[in-house]
């Protein structure tokens, strides 16, 4: 049994051109393989990470160099890019605010080939109120460094480029906080923003970002998506789209990144009694450090501003009033022989500061946590939660026959590391002798009860009558086709569900050859909505993301858990949702309470979809998931007019894999 249905449009059949360009594709991947250059590369990973990060990092480039977004990328940031007519237009452009954003640009033995790209990003802007604060600590002889001539002849020239030389290198925190110090005393600055010495900007990122804060003055944090390249106009360049702000995203990684820029009044703020702004204790990821502590203070004020009662809340697509993402690609990331986009493995301590950062977040928030860990994939962290205590859970498990797959259900959950359980298993319409045998035995024993829903499957319904039943302050709604694989599953479920505006909790359910039947739900997908990464392998998500805990709008209800008063609050499920979209209007309405769905790959099920009742792909049960689908998008069509914030409108909703949506240049032209 089970809530949503995964759907996707089929794809188009390839033309004779595809298939041509795709075979040149895969010979050049071959090429690529036997380089002399990347041969030494693959010899520096194994030695650095030996077997195990080789092969994750040789099975990630095969999927990279096999997958046809990585071909089409090239195109669709052409096309996506503003027109000459366009840019023409931005430069005319009259805002009635006009921030001043002040860049900081640590330098050190920048290459001059990068520093001129740098430069001419900038100076390429439509929107001309900016200032570049460039502090640099390159080695000094005889009074100046290395750049000292080009820099003084650019700021000759541009009276916006703030240089100076520092005394001595105190590191990327250190220095950085140079550049801030300046730009803080600096009256004409509203904004400041972060860029590294060798990267560079489209010519309408500060454009794109004044008219955010001229549309709404609440926001006090920008960033927008990037991409990663070795040089300009890098054929090999690779995507990094971003959902809208994901709390619990960025406390599995560092996802904001770039180009972020906050309000100079709220960087004051978390200014230290040292005078700091940057802590160097976190070099490496003090960037990280910062914007956690930044987006402390933001959510500060999002609680000031009375979400509760602003139309994004009760549509179910609000994630924050301060923090605002630009979906577009702003941002140029170089991928330096010696940068973390090169090789993780370059700046190993990175992640153990990145790992102190977030330690220190959590003990500022007084989040109970018992440790925060490295994962696999560096720069992505695991936190442990302790339980102070374990208040009742009551499973509910909807069952029509299926006896020896529900016992399987109930022991693996029961066999976990969480005891303080109770088994409500709602029986509809089940016909076969073994069931009404296992219920006796089940009848035995304390903590589980029978209880019976007369009438025809509903699966809203059912649900809804078991509830009545619990006992339990906290719900784990459960399919009967599920086995629980993680032993402290429950455990991390509810020590997520107790966290502050937490609403519900989704699990990682893989089919039993290891592919992802459920990572979350995405509100779009075939024009209702779907799992993300469906039928993929978890270390093949796009930016590793099913491995993470992060915020979805929906999960499906195959597995979730939701607090009991959540429930009654919301009046349980809609039953005019039968059988399908039942969990994802479910979860919109928690959203719409302003709470978020949090989900989490380390409360790790099996789960044997739909064996109960069978798919929903042909004759009658087709059409009645294409009517309820046609309801979900009628009960909230504002989610779907203008997407799931937590995916990215540069993506299909075709496919699961986070590929690039159909090119379509007007989509993206002002």
């Amino acid at each position: 049994m089970t809530g949503s249905k995964v759907e996707a449009n089929p794809e188009q059949p390839s033309s004779v051109n595809q298939v041509l360009r795709a075979i040149k594709r895969r010979a050049g991947f071959v090429v690529q393989i036997i380089h002399p250059r990347n041969i030494k590369k693959a010899y520096k990973i194994l030695q650095k990470g030996g077997s195990k990060e080789f092969m994750r990092r040789f099975r990630a480039k095969c999927q990279y160099y096999y997958a046809d977004q990585r071909y089409q990328y090239r195109d669709y940031l052409r096309i996506t890019r503003p027109t000459e007519k366009e840019l023409e237009q931005q430069r005319k452009a009259h805002f009635a605010y006009r921030p001043c954003f002040g860049v900081m640009i640590p330098l050190y033995n920048t290459k001059p080939e990068y520093l001129e790209d740098l430069l001419d990003s900038f100076q390429a802007q439509t929107y001309s109120n900016f200032k570049l604060f460039m502090v640099d600590a390159s080695p000094v002889e005889d009074g100046k460094t290395s750049l000292t001539d080009i820099m003084h002849l650019e700021a000759e020239k541009d009276p916006r480029i703030i240089y100076e030389v520092l005394d001595q290198n105190e590191g990327i925190a250190g220095n950085t906080n140079q550049a801030i110090t300046i730009a803080m005393q600096d009256t004409d600055v509203t904004h400041i923003a972060l860029c590294d010495h060798d990267d560079f900007i489209e010519p309408d990122t500060l454009y794109q970002y004044a008219k955010v804060l001229n549309r709404d003055t609440n926001v006090k944090i920008i960033y927008s998506d990037e991409d990663v390249v070795k040089h300009k106009d890098d054929p090999e360049a690779y995507y990094v789209m971003k959902p809208d702000f994901s709390p619990y995203y960025m406390e599995s990684c560092n996802y904001i990144n770039h180009f972020f820029t906050c309000e100079k009044e709220l960087f004051r703020t978390i200014k230290t009694k040292e005078g700091l702004y940057e802590q160097p204790e976190y070099d490496g990821a003090q960037d990280y450090d910062l914007y956690l502590r930044l987006i402390e203070k933001a959510l500060e004020l999002d609680q000031k501003l009375e979400k509760q009662s602003t139309q994004k809340i009760k549509n179910a697509i609000y994630t924050s009033s301060t923090i605002h993402h630009v979906p577009k690609v702003l941002y140029h990331w170089r991928a330096a022989e010696t940068s973390t986009a090169q090789d993780p493995h370059n700046k190993l301590y990175a992640f153990d500061a990145g790992k102190r950062a977030l330690e220190a977040y959590f003990q500022r928030r007084q989040v109970n946590v018992k440790s925060v860990e490295h994962t696999d994939v560096l720069g992505t962290y695991r936190t442990k939660y302790s339980l102070d205590q374990e208040p009742l859970v009551s499973v509910i498990i909807p069952n029509k026959d299926h006896a020896a797959d529900l016992k399987k259900a109930i022991e693996s959950v029961k066999n976990g590391t969480y005891r303080n359980l109770e088994f409500i298993v709602i029986e509809n319409n089940s016909t076969e002798p073994e069931t009404f045998a296992y219920y006796k035995e089940l009848e035995k024993t304390q903590d589980i009860k029978i209880v019976y829903f007369e009438g025809e499957y509903n699966y809203s319904a059912i649900n809804n009558y078991g509830v009545k039943s619990a006992k339990g302050e906290i719900l784990l709604l459960l399919n009967n086709d599920i086995e629980m694989i993680n032993p402290d599953s429950i455990a991390e479920m509810v020590a997520i569900l107790r966290r502050e505006q937490v609403g519900a909790v989704g699990a990682q359910l893989l089919f039993d050859n290891g592919e992802l039947q459920h990572a979350g739900v995405i509100i779009g997908f075939g024009g209702s909505a779907g799992h993300i990464f469906h039928r993929m392998r978890p270390e093949f998500s796009y930016g590793n993301r099913a491995n993470c805990v992060t915020n979805y709008s929906a999960v499906t209800a195959a597995c979730f858990m939701v607090k009991k008063s959540t429930y009654e609050a919301i009046e349980g499920f809609d039953e005019k949702f039968t059988i399908s979209f039942n969990d994802v209007d479910f979860c919109l309405k928690i959203r719409s309470l302003g709470e978020l769905i949090v989900y989490s790959p380390y409360a790790k099920f099996y789960h044997y979809e739909s064996k109960s009742r069978g798919p929903d792909t042909k004759g009658e049960k087709r059409l009645r998931m294409e009517q309820e689908a046609a309801r979900l998008r009628h009960k909230w069509p504002e989610i779907y007019q203008k997407g799931d914030p937590y995916y990215n409108k540069n993506f299909t909703l075709h496919r699961f894999d986070c590929s690039l949506r159909e090119i379509s240049p007007s989509d993206f032209h002002e």
